[in-house]
């Protein structure tokens, strides 16, 4: 088997502090992943009325968060109206990452895998907010959909 790409290093992650989140809620330890899974599965409204939460989702939630509770049949926040891009975009409160990348694209390079490009919330932000623009001056509004065909990359 070949290396992996990524492996996390020893500081908390987001994901570790949001299992104890979960733990917190369920009344349970829940930090190791089958556990976290597992009551994912049992009580799904909980858990993700606690992703919204927990992530700092922008927009209004609704009532349920998940109707019916089992795939592939179920609807999540179906009453919700959200904006996704600022959801994605905003930054973390625990933190000045601004500088940090927060995209990575990785490829091949010679006989390896490496970072290929990256960009920073900054940079991002920048190219999200040019995107915007050039949508809204060919007239889309909100509500419209929009079909993208793009290479691979960043």
């Amino acid at each position: 088997m070949s290396e992996p790409v990524f492996v996390p290093g020893e500081a908390p992650t987001r994901m570790a502090a949001f299992a104890s989140r979960a733990g917190e809620r369920a009344g349970r330890d829940l930090t190791a992943y089958d556990d976290l899974h597992a009551w994912s599965i049992a009580d799904p409204d909980a858990f993700w009325s606690l992703v919204w939460d927990f992530f700092g989702v922008v927009g209004t939630r609704g009532e349920v968060a998940a109707d019916p509770a089992v795939l592939p049949e179920a609807r999540f926040f179906p009453g919700a109206g959200l904006n996704i891009v600022d959801t994605y975009l905003r930054p973390m409160p625990e933190r000045d990452d601004a500088d940090l990348p927060i995209v990575v694209q990785t490829g091949e390079i010679g006989e390896g895998i490496g970072v290929v490009a990256s960009l920073t919330r900054e940079e991002l932000v920048e190219r999200v907010a040019a995107a915007a623009a050039a949508l809204r001056a060919r007239g889309v509004a909100p509500g419209d959909r929009i079909a993208l065909v793009l290479p691979v990359g960043i």
